[in-house]
């Protein structure tokens, strides 16, 4: 299916095409020349960049001569040279430029901003109590560099990382031009890099980072949080996916990621709307086995603007079901692991375990835990584990899981769920009078009860 709508990038984000030739700001539509013996010249550059850095920081400093705060600047030869960092032999020709190797101590702080929360933006270092950006080329910046970024936050780890300044570009001085990250170092300072306030890039190039902790992601206005459209929160807002290519490996991803077991079906649609969703995400390519969607190939980070109305939705199994009862609310406990259903042992599952598969299966409050063998024998294997819920969790697998404390479990858990979740008196003339009906599993109806006497009705009116 051909797309029938254009995206175009909406707040500080810039659609950027891939780079062909490397170019410098100041050099205009001219390929930035690394074939220079000696970058002599790029002094002019930074003092425009970096005003203040004129009197404190050399570009050229003399061979052997220690720099400003202590930092010792080692000139290279052009060709064929090899430089020991952190006990690794790198080869130095790659930037077929001369290299100064910035080695340095000090703790500085370090931000993302414009990105809408801490774990995403525009990088930023703090440097002699002024905050400054950090540039980088596109072959240089990559994950290993952007975790840095992320675990010295505290952020988790890499979702996207780009030095086409996704976030837009900063004002004031670059503080930092890195290269050569090892994605081991404990900040982003212990990067290699040119030294405080040099570098061989402008604005343009600021990088930008989006880590793991400021993505969520959720299944909209369908049956429960495990059925709806795909939908992943970005710089503080919601927005969807547009993919017509998507499939069930990528649904796969979703459901599991959301605790919902695997994938039933999925669909990708588009309509014609007045107001339409932001874009977050755009051709999304899984296999099916990764852990979260923003660990699949991505080719378009939002958001983005769209004339069109896009609603990629998937249908979960579910991640709990209750199997050999008489329906789909009573039954031996099941749960889902990978593209399988085990048994969860009768001791792993307490009352409060139970109220959320109750609720996760939309069957109402908890009726009973009956004993073994009331719904047949247990199917292996066994989940090893057990749930710890506070009974607030919409689906069993938010809750806590444990190492089991049974070895050898022989029987299944049972629950008996109520099917009914609401009660309403209507054609009465008020809320507090007419004819009883409830509500099971979305659908409302009278309610049939032979038995129905005045306590039972008491109970109606107090709740």
């Amino acid at each position: 299916m051909q797309h029938p709508g254009r995206l175009a990038p909406l707040g500080g984000m810039q659609a950027v095409s891939p780079v062909v030739g490397l170019r410098d700001a100041s050099s205009g539509d001219k390929p930035h020349i690394w074939a220079r013996s000696r970058l002599l010249e790029a002094g002019t550059r930074q003092a425009a960049d970096n005003p203040a850095d004129s009197g404190s920081h050399r570009t050229s400093p003399s061979p052997l001569a220690p720099a400003s705060r202590g930092c010792l600047y080692l000139p290279l030869p052009i060709l064929g040279c090899r430089l020991c960092m952190w006990g690794t032999m790198v080869p130095a020709r790659v930037l077929g430029l001369l290299l100064c190797v910035h080695v340095c101590m000090g703790s500085e702080e370090l931000r993302l901003v414009d990105g809408g929360g801490r774990c995403a933006g525009r990088v930023e270092v703090k440097h002699e109590g002024e905050w400054g950006s950090v540039c980088s080329y596109d072959f240089d910046w990559d994950i290993r560099g952007a975790g840095v970024v992320c675990r010295q936050l505290g952020c988790g780890t890499v979702a996207h990382a780009s030095p086409y300044a996704p976030f837009g570009q900063g004002k004031g001085r670059i503080w930092l031009h890195p290269y050569f990250c090892q994605g081991t170092e404990t900040a982003l300072q212990n990067c290699p890099n040119f030294g405080w306030g040099n570098h061989y890039c402008g604005h343009e190039w600021d990088v930008g980072v989006i880590c793991t902790e400021a993505l969520e992601l959720r299944l909209a206005d369908g049956q429960g949080p495990c059925d709806g459209r795909v939908e992943v929160k970005l710089q503080g807002r919601w927005g969807t996916v547009f993919d017509d290519a998507w499939d069930m490996d990528d649904a796969e991803v979703v459901c599991q990621q959301l605790g919902c077991g695997s994938a039933a079906s999925t669909k990708f649609t588009w309509r014609i709307s007045q107001v339409s969703s932001p874009v977050m995400l755009v051709r999304v390519n899984c296999n099916g086995t990764e852990k979260a969607i923003w660990d699949c190939n991505i080719q378009g980070w939002g958001p983005y603007s769209a004339l069109l109305d896009y609603d990629t939705s998937v249908v979960c199994q579910g991640f709990s079901r209750l199997a050999g009862g008489d329906s789909e609310c009573s039954g031996r406990l099941e749960v889902r692991q990978g593209q399988a259903w085990v048994t969860v042992c009768h001791g792993h599952v307490d009352h409060m375990a139970a109220q959320v598969v109750c609720r996760e299966l939309g069957c109402g409050t908890t009726v009973a835990l009956p004993g073994a063998g009331q719904f047949g024998a247990a199917a292996l294997p066994f989940w090893d584990g057990a749930f710890k819920c506070n009974g607030t969790e919409p689906l069993l697998s938010a809750c806590t899981q444990q190492p089991p404390h049974i070895e050898t479990c022989t029987h299944a858990a049972t629950i008996i769920c109520s099917p009914y979740t609401k009660f309403q008196l209507v054609d009465g003339g008020s809320i507090c009078t007419g004819r009883v009906e409830v509500e099971a599993r979305g659908v409302w109806g009278p309610l049939c009860a032979t038995a129905w006497d005045l306590p039972d009705a008491h109970i109606l009116c107090t709740i």
